[in-house]
Protein backbone atom coordinates (compact mmCIF):
# COMPACT_ATOMS: atom_id res chain seq x y z
CA UNK A 1 0.00 0.00 0.00
CA UNK A 2 1.73 3.23 -1.48
CA UNK A 3 1.48 5.99 0.70
CA UNK A 4 0.10 9.30 -1.26
CA UNK A 5 1.46 11.76 1.64
CA UNK A 6 4.32 13.94 -0.13
CA UNK A 7 7.63 13.48 1.68
CA UNK A 8 8.18 17.04 2.16
CA UNK A 9 4.87 16.82 4.79
CA UNK A 10 6.01 13.82 6.04
CA UNK A 11 9.63 15.42 6.86
CA UNK A 12 7.98 19.08 8.02
CA UNK A 13 5.74 16.22 11.04
CA UNK A 14 8.43 14.27 11.72
CA UNK A 15 10.84 17.60 12.50
CA UNK A 16 8.02 19.36 14.60
CA UNK A 17 7.72 15.22 16.83
CA UNK A 18 11.35 16.19 17.38
CA UNK A 19 11.11 19.70 17.96
CA UNK A 20 8.31 18.86 20.92
CA UNK A 21 10.08 15.41 21.92
CA UNK A 22 10.33 16.57 26.23
CA UNK A 23 6.35 17.34 25.81
CA UNK A 24 5.32 13.29 25.20
CA UNK A 25 3.57 11.22 27.75
CA UNK A 26 6.24 9.88 30.94
CA UNK A 27 9.40 11.54 28.74
CA UNK A 28 10.53 13.40 32.11
CA UNK A 29 10.76 10.00 33.72
CA UNK A 30 12.31 8.35 31.08
CA UNK A 31 14.79 11.36 30.83
CA UNK A 32 14.87 10.59 34.50
CA UNK A 33 16.39 6.83 34.75
CA UNK A 34 20.00 7.51 33.39
CA UNK A 35 20.38 10.40 35.94
CA UNK A 36 19.96 7.90 38.62
CA UNK A 37 22.16 5.36 36.92
CA UNK A 38 25.14 7.68 36.12
CA UNK A 39 25.12 9.00 39.64
CA UNK A 40 25.63 5.60 41.11
CA UNK A 41 28.15 4.56 38.37
CA UNK A 42 29.91 7.09 39.79
CA UNK A 43 30.14 6.84 43.19
CA UNK A 44 32.75 6.55 45.27
CA UNK A 45 34.02 3.57 46.29
CA UNK A 46 35.68 4.14 49.56
CA UNK A 47 33.29 5.19 51.44
CA UNK A 48 33.96 8.70 52.02
CA UNK A 49 31.17 11.09 52.38
CA UNK A 50 30.77 14.72 50.06
CA UNK A 51 30.46 17.83 51.39
CA UNK A 52 26.79 18.47 51.63
CA UNK A 53 27.51 22.29 50.63
CA UNK A 54 29.93 21.80 47.92
CA UNK A 55 28.57 22.92 44.49
CA UNK A 56 26.92 20.59 42.25
CA UNK A 57 26.44 21.34 38.61
CA UNK A 58 23.87 20.53 36.07
CA UNK A 59 23.73 21.24 32.58
CA UNK A 60 20.18 21.38 30.32
CA UNK A 61 19.46 22.10 26.90
CA UNK A 62 16.01 23.90 26.38
CA UNK A 63 13.81 22.69 23.28
CA UNK A 64 11.48 25.63 21.52
CA UNK A 65 8.77 23.51 23.72
CA UNK A 66 10.44 25.09 27.07
CA UNK A 67 9.84 28.48 25.98
CA UNK A 68 7.17 31.28 25.85
CA UNK A 69 6.40 33.95 23.42
CA UNK A 70 9.16 36.36 24.83
CA UNK A 71 11.29 33.61 24.52
CA UNK A 72 11.32 33.17 28.17
CA UNK A 73 11.53 29.69 29.74
CA UNK A 74 8.06 28.40 30.57
CA UNK A 75 7.26 28.25 34.65
CA UNK A 76 6.84 24.50 34.33
CA UNK A 77 9.69 23.86 32.42
CA UNK A 78 11.78 25.80 34.54
CA UNK A 79 10.14 23.42 37.40
CA UNK A 80 10.99 20.51 35.42
CA UNK A 81 14.54 21.59 35.32
CA UNK A 82 14.65 22.72 38.58
CA UNK A 83 13.40 18.67 39.72
CA UNK A 84 16.29 17.34 37.74
CA UNK A 85 19.05 19.65 39.38
CA UNK A 86 17.80 18.72 42.90
CA UNK A 87 17.34 14.96 42.05
CA UNK A 88 21.04 15.50 40.59
CA UNK A 89 22.31 16.94 43.94
CA UNK A 90 20.61 14.53 46.43
CA UNK A 91 21.77 11.52 44.57
CA UNK A 92 25.15 13.12 44.23
CA UNK A 93 25.28 14.14 47.63
CA UNK A 94 23.86 10.76 49.50
CA UNK A 95 24.62 8.29 46.54
CA UNK A 96 27.91 6.54 48.85
CA UNK A 97 25.06 6.12 52.25
CA UNK A 98 22.34 5.37 50.14
CA UNK A 99 24.68 2.56 48.81
CA UNK A 100 25.90 1.12 51.80
CA UNK A 101 22.92 1.56 54.07
CA UNK A 102 20.71 -0.12 52.19
CA UNK A 103 17.17 -0.53 53.46
CA UNK A 104 16.00 -3.92 55.25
Amino acid sequence: MASNVPIIIKSFFFILILLNIKSFPLAYHIRTVPLILETFKNRNNNNEDRDLFQATESTYSVLFDDLDTNRHMNNSSYNKVLDHARGHFFAASFANYMWNHKLS
